[in-house]
């Protein structure tokens, strides 16, 4: 008997993680040309808790790209889908069947915050802006310094609380 990868509880988990997100960072954020602040890493990191590396970054692709259709702020720019791929991406690959311990969740935040935060976000919003990139990159650093500890403490509580109580991901 072939193992089944794919349950109908584990889709309505991802279209409710999914849905979950667009609404946090559409409407539960606070935004600039430079930066936001929001909750979306809480459903991106369970769900590739949950489901792995591979079905995380499918997922924070399809958020990205579905949240900008339903709720565009401009023309959609596909690096930043690319964006959201890789944190889930990363998220899977340093917390999916692994300790949600304190060590696993920080490596995974601080090669998010190198990469991603600082350098591709940096180069999207200077290829979209054309604004210098010291300018974006100040107020990206002063953004990654107050969310670190908010995605640490906020990652770790809620896999304790919500995800390792679901049943049907083993």
């Amino acid at each position: 008997m072939q193992k089944k990868y794919f349950s109908t509880k584990k889709i309505a988990t991802v279209a409710l993680l999914l849905a979950l997100h667009i609404v946090v960072t559409r409407f539960v954020a606070i935004e600039t040309q430079i930066f936001r602040i929001s909750f979306s890493f809480i459903p991106t990191s369970l769900c590739a808790m949950l489901f792995g590396p591979w079905v995380g970054a499918v997922f924070g692709f399809v958020a990205d790209f579905l949240g900008m259709l339903i709720f565009p702020k401009g023309p959609y720019f596909p690096g930043f889908g690319i964006n959201e791929a890789l944190y889930a991406f990363i998220y899977g690959m340093f917390l999916f069947n692994k300790k949600k311990n304190f060590k696993h969740i920080i490596l995974c935040l601080l090669l998010q915050t190198l990469t991603i935060d600082l350098g591709l976000s940096t180069l999207w919003l200077h290829i979209l802006y054309q604004n210098p990139v010291w300018v974006i990159l100040s107020g990206r650093i002063i953004t990654a310094l107050v969310m670190f500890p908010i995605k640490v403490l906020g990652i770790k509580f809620t896999w304790e609380l919500i995800g390792a109580k679901i049943p049907f991901t083993k």
